[in-house]
C-alpha cells in the first residue's frame, strides 16, 4: 500500500463525511482537503499516481484544462475512470451531452501528446447510460517531492501553523476548519504578518 494518499474536493461537507468514513475503516494514511481540480494545491510531479473516479465528469469543454492540471501533479501515472463518450452508445452519448458531461477526454489526451497505455471500457458501471471508460496515461518520472502540498495560486511551498497553512513566499494563509484544510484559491487570506510574534502593551490610564 502507498505510504501516503491525498484527496481533494470542492465541498467541505463531503470531506468531513469522507473523514468520518475513513475512521470507520481504520484508514490513517490519507489526508483529505478542499481543493480545485483546475487549480490544485499540489506541486509539479508530486504524486506518483493520480486518479479520478467521475470527478472530471461534469466539465464539458474543459477536458484539456483538467488533464493538463492533473498531468502536472502526476509523477508516474494518471489514471482516469470517467464517462466514456467515445465508447458509449448513442443513447448514452445523448444523455452525456444533455448533462454537460465531458465528451472529448480521450481525444484531448491524444491532442496533448500524452503517452496513453490503455483505453477501454471499465468492467464496472452503475448506470449503463453512463459507461465508465478507463484511460491510463504514463509519464516519465521526475525528482521525488517529499511534501506535495503547495499554495494553489503561486505553487509555492506551504507549512502548517496552528489553524492554517501559510506560504512564506506568497504571504497567503489558508484556514483549517475543523481539521479540514481549505486550499481553494478563493479561501486565500493575505496575511503578511502571519508568522510575526506581535507584542502589544496596554497603555497606562
Amino acid at each position: 500500500p502507498p505510504s501516503r494518499c491525498y484527496g481533494f474536493d470542492l465541498s467541505w461537507s463531503r470531506i468531513k463525511y469522507a473523514n468520518h468514513y475513513m475512521r470507520e475503516l481504520n484508514i490513517d494514511r490519507a489526508q483529505l482537503l478542499m481543493g480545485d481540480l483546475f487549480c490544485a494545491p499540489f506541486k509539479d510531479n508530486s504524486v506518483d499516481t493520480v486518479f479520478t473516479v467521475h470527478a472530471i465528469e461534469a466539465n464539458s469543454g474543459r477536458e484539456k484544462e483538467a488533464l493538463t492540471e492533473l498531468y502536472r501533479i502526476a509523477n508516474q501515472y494518471l489514471i482516469l475512470l470517467e464517462p466514456s463518450y467515445e465508447l458509449g452508445g448513442e443513447e448514452a452519448r445523448a444523455r452525456m451531452r444533455s448533462l454537460g458531461y465531458v465528451t472529448n477526454l480521450y481525444g484531448s489526451a491524444v491532442e496533448l501528446g500524452y503517452d496513453i497505455v490503455e483505453h477501454r471500457l471499465f468492467e464496472v458501471a452503475e448506470n449503463p447510460l453512463n459507461p465508465t471508460g478507463l484511460i491510463v496515461i504514463r509519464k516519465k518520472p521526475g525528482p521525488r517531492v517529499d511534501d506535495p502540498l503547495c499554495c494553489p495560486i503561486t505553487k509555492a511551498a506551504i507549512c502548517r501553523k496552528n489553524t492554517a497553512f501559510f506560504s512564506e513566499h506568497s504571504l497567503i494563509a489558508y484556514p483549517i476548519i475543523d481539521g479540514i484544510p481549505n486550499l481553494l484559491p478563493q479561501g486565500a487570506v493575505v496575511a503578511t504578518h502571519f508568522k510575526d510574534e506581535l507584542v502589544t502593551e496596554a497603555s497606562a490610564l
